[in-house]
């Protein structure tokens, strides 16, 4: 007879609340660092949006509208294990952008202009070694997405290949990254990006008919998806050294 699982004691830490300086947290999710600092944004009572941090204690302002450069912040924050932040912003001239908040203060990753269109939906995501993906859509209309670090932006060789991108693309800690897609003839599927190189996780072209909207990639590689069957069947998947 196995023994019965061991329940570890925990509670519950209030990090933020409404009232008097926080309006809402709504529709972001937060984010949490190895030593349990939680990352979030928020909408303020002045009508403010912006990025803060706090581990039940004081509140950090991580960036904030009305500094002089951010309009309001429009993402969720992801955070690295080197005291960095990313997010999307409106800037006070009206385009949108990548902003990263560090040791190193305040900067703007990638902005819209004349090759960038839009930057987003939904937010970016970070390994904890600094690298963060984004996704934007180009002025010609091909969605991208954005391999970022502390001070390097390129979009992805070989994503113009593929088109209405999904979910939320992934790094991990070596600079490869997971994307969800559709390929040129339709089919669904989750790729991993590496050394130039895209190749297939999984596909509706394949033995899936469906495939979730959000996978995951961990930071040594492996990539974690809910998917079903063609025989009907659905379960939680994952890939690893290039094996399913």
């Amino acid at each position: 007879m196995s023994a019965s699982p061991q329940l570890r004691p925990f509670s519950f830490t209030v990090i933020a609340a409404t009232g008097s300086r926080f309006a809402r947290f709504a529709p972001y999710v937060a984010a949490v660092d190895r030593v349990g600092v939680v990352t979030f944004q928020a909408s303020l009572v002045n009508g403010k949006t912006g990025v803060y941090s706090g581990s039940g204690e004081s509140l950090q302002v991580i960036a904030e509208a009305g500094d002089g450069q951010i309009k309001s912040v429009y993402s969720h924050p992801a955070v690295d294990d080197c005291c960095g932040v990313i997010f999307y912003a409106e800037l006070e001239s009206g385009r949108q952008a990548v902003m990263r908040v560090d040791l190193d203060g305040l900067t703007c990753l990638a902005e819209t202009g004349s090759r960038i269109f839009r930057v987003g939906p939904l937010g970016p995501t970070m390994s904890a070694t600094a690298l963060g993906a984004a996704r934007v859509t180009e002025r010609s209309g091909q969605e991208s997405v954005l391999l970022v670090s502390r001070d390097q932006v390129f979009a992805i060789p070989g994503i113009e290949s593929y088109h209405d991108v999904a979910g939320l693309p992934g790094v991990d800690d070596d600079g490869a990254m997971m994307f969800r897609a559709k390929d040129g003839d339709g089919y669904e599927g989750i790729y991993l990006w590496s050394a130039d190189t895209v190749s297939t996780v999984a596909d509706t072209r394949g033995s899936f008919s469906e495939l979730t909207r959000f996978p995951m990639l961990t930071g040594s590689g492996t990539v974690g998806f809910c998917g079903v069957s063609n025989d009907g069947s659905s379960g939680v998947y994952i890939h690893k050294d290039g094996q399913l």
